[in-house]
C-alpha cells in the first residue's frame, strides 16, 4: 500500500490503513506535515457545513476585491486561465447544488471530531483543545446576515449561542470594543499546533513498522494487479495507491490519465510570539474573513483567499493586512509579527473534496481537495478510504466526493 503526501490526509491514512493490517508507505519531498498542513488555523471546525460555491458568495466578490485588507485577492493575469474553474464554480452555486453539497460537508465535519478521537486515542486529551471556538461580527448587520446559516447549522446539530459585544468580552476580556456580536460554537476544537499533530501521526506510523521516504513521486504506472510508483528514491510496487498530495495529486492523477480541477486557493497566516495569553479560544472574524487562534506560545492569524491555477510568488501585502485587522480585535495592540507564511490550499469548484476510486483505477483512490477544512476532516476522510479500500459499506455516503464527478 503506498500513501502519496504525508501531510495532515495522508498521514491519517496511512496510519488508519496501518492499524486495520496493511503494509503501507508514504512518500512525500517534504517531512511530514511540512506543506500546507504546517500553517493552517488549527481548528477542527464542526461548525462548517456550507460549500463556498454559493450564489450569495459571487454577489460579494467584486466588494470583496475592491477592499485592500479584504478576504479576497485575484491578480488579473491569472483570470484566463481560471475560467473554466470559475465555470464549474458558478454551477455548484446552484441551488441545488448547494443543499446537496451542504448535506455531503456536514456529513464530514459533523463526523470529524470522534474521527480525531478515535485516531489520536489516548493523546486526543493533551493534542486536542475542547475550549470551542468564538465567531465575531464587526457589524449587527452582518450577524444578522448569517442568521440563515446559524440555522442551517442548527439544523445539522451544530450547537451555539449568540452573545452580544459585552458579554463576549467577559468570555475573552483581551478583545476590544470593536465587535458587536458573536456566536459560540461549543464543539468546535484546535490545536495548539498543527505540524505537531502531524508528525504525532508520523511518528506512531513509523514506531508500528510503517515505511516514510522524502521522496518525490517522477512516475506512475497503474494495471489491473497494483501500482508501481517510480520515485527519487527508487520505485515502489504498491497493491494500492491513496493520492493525498494536496495541489500536488493534480498532476499526480493527470499521470494516470484522469483530469482534475484542483486550483491553488492560497491563504497566508502571521505569527505574534508571546501573545497567546491573551485568548482561550480561537475568535473567527466572520465580515473579516480571517481567524485567530492561541498556539503555544504564540497567536496565529489565518484567512485570506488568493486564487491560482498553480502557486505564485507570494503577496506578502496579504499578511500585513492579516497582521493589522487581528492587532484592531484587541484592546492593546498586538507586538510585531515575528512570522508570516503562504500556503496553498487545494481545492475543487464545488468546495467537496475528492475521495474514492479514481475514475477506471480501481487501485487508486483520491484522498484530495479539502479546502479549508483539511485539518477537520482529515480522520474521517481516512476511516471512509479504509472503508472502500476493504469493499466494506461505509457509514458516510461516497458518493457526493468520487472524484470523477466532473
Amino acid at each position: 500500500m503506498l500513501v502519496i503526501g504525508a501531510g495532515v490526509v495522508g498521514m491519517a491514512c496511512a496510519l488508519t490503513l496501518q492499524r486495520r493490517g496493511r503494509a503501507v508507505w508514504v512518500a512525500d519531498p517534504q517531512a511530514p506535515g511540512a506543506g500546507c498542513s504546517f500553517g493552517n488555523a488549527g481548528v477542527i471546525a464542526t461548525d462548517h457545513v456550507l460549500p463556498l460555491a454559493r450564489l450569495d458568495v459571487l454577489r460579494r466578490v467584486p466588494r470583496m476585491l475592491l477592499d485592500a485588507d479584504g478576504p479576497l485577492y485575484l491578480k488579473a493575469a491569472r483570470v484566463p486561465g481560471l475560467l473554466p474553474w470559475f465555470a464549474r464554480f458558478a454551477l455548484a452555486a446552484r441551488p441545488g447544488r448547494v443543499a446537496a453539497g451542504t448535506r455531503a460537508i456536514a456529513d464530514l465535519t459533523g463526523r470529524a471530531l470522534p474521527a480525531w478521537q478515535r485516531l489520536l486515542g489516548n493523546d486526543g486529551a493533551r493534542l486536542l483543545k475542547r475550549q470551542g471556538m468564538y465567531t465575531a461580527y464587526r457589524s449587527a448587520r452582518a450577524f444578522d446576515a448569517d442568521a440563515a446559516e446559524r440555522e442551517l447549522a442548527a439544523g445539522f446539530g451544530v450547537p451555539w449561542e449568540a452573545l452580544d459585544g459585552d458579554a463576549l468580552r467577559i468570555r475573552e476580556p483581551a478583545l476590544g470594543a470593536g465587535l458587536e456580536r458573536a456566536v459560540y460554537y461549543p464543539d468546535v476544537a484546535h490545536v495548539t499546533d498543527p505540524q505537531g499533530v502531524v508528525r504525532h501521526l508520523a511518528d506512531a506510523f513509523a514506531q508500528a513498522g510503517g515505511r516514510l521516504i522524502e521522496a518525490a513521486v517522477t512516475g506512475l504506472d497503474a494495471t489491473a494487479d497494483g501500482v508501481r510508483a517510480r520515485t527519487d528514491a527508487g520505485p515502489i510496487a504498491a497493491g494500492h495507491l491513496v493520492i493525498a498530495a494536496g495541489l500536488g495529486s493534480r498532476g499526480l492523477c493527470r499521470r494516470l490519465g484522469v483530469r482534475v480541477p484542483l486550483a491553488a486557493e492560497m491563504g497566508y497566516h502571521v505569527t505574534v510570539a508571546g501573545a497567546q495569553q491573551r485568548l482561550g479560544a480561537p475568535v473567527a472574524v466572520a465580515d473579516g474573513g480571517f481567524i485567530v487562534t492561541p498556539m503555544g506560545d504564540h497567536l496565529r492569524a489565518a484567512g485570506t483567499v488568493e486564487f491560482a491555477r498553480r502557486e505564485g510568488p507570494p503577496a506578502w501585502h496579504r499578511a500585513d493586512a492579516l497582521w493589522r485587522q487581528a492587532s484592531a480585535l484587541f484592546r492593546e495592540p498586538l507586538p510585531a509579527a515575528t512570522g508570516r507564511w503562504r500556503g496553498s490550499r487545494p481545492t475543487l469548484p464545488d468546495f467537496l473534496p475528492a475521495i474514492g476510486p479514481l475514475p477506471g483505477q480501481p487501485r487508486v483512490l483520491a484522498a484530495f481537495g479539502h479546502q479549508h477544512i483539511g485539518l477537520t476532516t482529515a480522520a474521517v476522510t481516512a476511516e471512509l478510504v479504509a472503508a472502500l479500500l476493504a469493499g466494506e459499506r461505509p457509514e458516510l455516503d461516497p458518493a457526493p466526493y468520487q472524484p470523477g464527478r466532473f
